[in-house]
């Protein structure tokens, strides 16, 4: 398949374009300074900036193309053209496409149907030049664990991956249920496999 890369440039964009070539599929990928797309791309992957988002849905809506969106940090406006896109597309929005952290937030939801009445905390550890803050991953966290944005802890560490930390603990024990991002390549995955499943054909 054909997959458009909106940030190609970027980290993130390295490590999507790099696993979409190990899988034998041809990129196109789009900066900031590209004006248009091929419109034969069955499928775009976004890993840009929010700035970008209304070219991204330009794009995607005038060649017909289903999108893969990881961008976070987006206002109410641009994730309200992504809505508007998926009326005619299928988009996929996720604040982060690792595996790992699907798992924690279902072993987050758990813990709060079990916990009553315990004392929530949630940390976010990211790289220093990452501009939202806090995460999308920490908000997506911060509302399974019904704790306010501006409670959460947010880190911005050298050039950290990813890390989230939630933690339980009442006035007799504590629980702490964290999941660490070693390399991007978890998120280029589980983008890619998204993409896979709704290009069209």
């Amino acid at each position: 398949m054909k997959v458009a890369v909106f940030g190609a440039n970027g980290k993130m964009g390295r490590a999507v374009l790099e696993t979409l070539k190990e899988r034998g599929h041809a990129v196109c990928p789009i900066e900031k300074d590209t004006d248009d797309m091929d419109g034969d791309c069955q499928v775009a992957i976004d890993f840009s900036s929010p700035k970008a988002t209304e070219k991204v849905v330009y794009l995607c809506q005038k060649h017909h193309v289903p999108l893969v969106c990881g961008t976070t940090g987006q206002t109410d406006e641009e994730l309200s053209l992504l809505e508007k896109l998926g009326e005619s597309v299928s988009v996929v929005k996720k604040a982060n496409f690792s595996v790992g952290f699907d798992t924690l937030c279902t072993l987050v939801e758990t813990a709060c149907t079990t916990l009553i009445g315990w004392d929530k905390q949630l940390l976010e550890i990211h790289k220093i030049d990452k501009k939202d803050k806090p995460s999308g991953s920490a908000k997506v966290l911060a509302k399974s664990m019904d704790v306010d944005y501006n409670e959460i802890l947010s880190l911005r560490l050298a050039n950290h991956v990813g890390e989230h930390v939630a933690i339980f603990e009442n006035d007799w024990e504590s629980i702490t249920v964290t999941h660490k991002v070693f390399d991007r390549k978890c998120f280029a995955q589980g983008a890619v496999d998204h993409a896979e499943k709704i290009a069209k054909k």
